[in-house]
């Protein structure tokens, strides 16, 4: 295991932070979890991608919440009122659907470097981002820790989680969301050897599936493995 306690991980993180370039990338600073300290051993695993914004967010950025508190229902992002923004609120609907108590889960972007958009990472530091946060990050949390349901938001965790999770994938199948567009029609499920499952839907930033009226009549299909 690569890091045995988070002033060691802190570390890790903050000189990845400088090798991979980030502070020449809008020198935007990062965070580690969505959610409480606490929460690392959890069962339950929400990943997204990378902490989005296009300023450091010194109010909140650490390397995780308050116990007591979510980044997506206790935080004002941007100029919304405190958990009010769009992605906030995707969140909130969907711990509500699952009946999931937002303080018992742990919440994570693969990659805790603040950026406005992962797909405008130069290419060669997004795929040395990714090698990072599975070498360095994820492959020995996982060793340690295997959550038995997974969501993730986005392609690029699911990504991540594969690789660095220490059981391989058994079984994957592919559902509807109800959106009509061809870049978030379907959600996947995956069933590992150890028995843990993980939904991949699409990012809820950009794709409201929680509360469009589209979608309302799919989301038992898509959470199905993991209620």
């Amino acid at each position: 295991m690569s890091w045995q306690n988070f002033e060691e991980l802190h570390q890790i993180i903050d000189d990845g932070y400088s090798d991979l370039g980030y502070d020449n990338l809008g020198d935007l600073g990062y965070r580690f979890l969505s959610s409480p300290k606490s929460t690392l051993r959890s069962d339950r695993l929400i990943m997204s991608i990378n902490p989005a914004g296009h300023r450091p967010d010194y109010e909140n950025d650490s390397m995780f919440t308050k116990e007591g508190t979510s980044a997506y229902l206790h935080e004002r992002w941007m100029e919304a009122p405190l958990g009010s923004s769009k992605l906030q609120v995707q969140y909130q609907a969907m711990f509500q659907y699952l009946d999931w108590d937002p303080l018992d889960v742990l919440q994570a972007p693969f990659s805790p470097f603040r950026h406005p958009s992962w797909g405008k990472i130069p290419a060669e530091t997004r795929n040395r981002t990714v090698d990072f946060c599975i070498e360095k990050i994820w492959k020995p949390y996982f060793e340690q820790h295997c959550p038995a349901e997974i969501i993730s938001v986005g392609k690029p965790p699911a990504e991540v989680i594969i690789q660095a999770f220490p059981h391989s994938v058994q079984h994957r199948s592919v559902v509807e969301t109800g959106w009509n567009n061809s870049a978030c029609r379907t959600a996947i499920h995956y069933q590992f050897t150890n028995g843990t499952r993980m939904v991949q839907i699409p990012h809820l930033s950009r794709f409201g599936i929680m509360t469009a009226s589209s979608c309302a009549n799919h989301l038992e299909q898509i959470f199905e493995p993991i209620r």
